[in-house]
């Protein structure tokens, strides 16, 4: 596990037909040329040392998309207005959504 004075890990996928483009104060507006694409950021707790191989195992995965035009704050990595909310774990070379969780 990490530290509890470590922040949490943080990662931001962008679609290939979308981009990220990031303010010096840490505000980012997600474009894109069609309504679809858009980005995800992905909140990883509970993940263990890094290896170099290997699975990842992470206990929680808070993943939030957001498509076109919503303003995202990092490295909070909250969205204006997220397109979806959903909660995974990670373990076992397998990635589950966690039954009941999300928005």
């Amino acid at each position: 596990m990490r530290p509890a004075d470590v922040p949490p890990l943080i990662g931001v996928g962008v679609d290939e037909a979308a981009s990220l483009a990031v303010e010096p104060n840490g505000t980012g507006r997600v474009y894109a040329n069609t309504p679809g694409p858009g980005i995800s950021v992905v909140h990883a707790g509970g993940i263990g040392p890094a290896k170099v191989h290997g699975p990842l195992t992470a206990a929680s995965l808070h993943v939030t998309g957001a498509g076109p035009e919503p303003r995202v704050r990092l490295p909070s990595g909250t969205a204006e207005k997220p397109s979806v909310e959903r909660d995974y774990r990670a373990a076992n070379r397998a990635i589950a959504a966690v039954p009941g969780a999300g928005r």
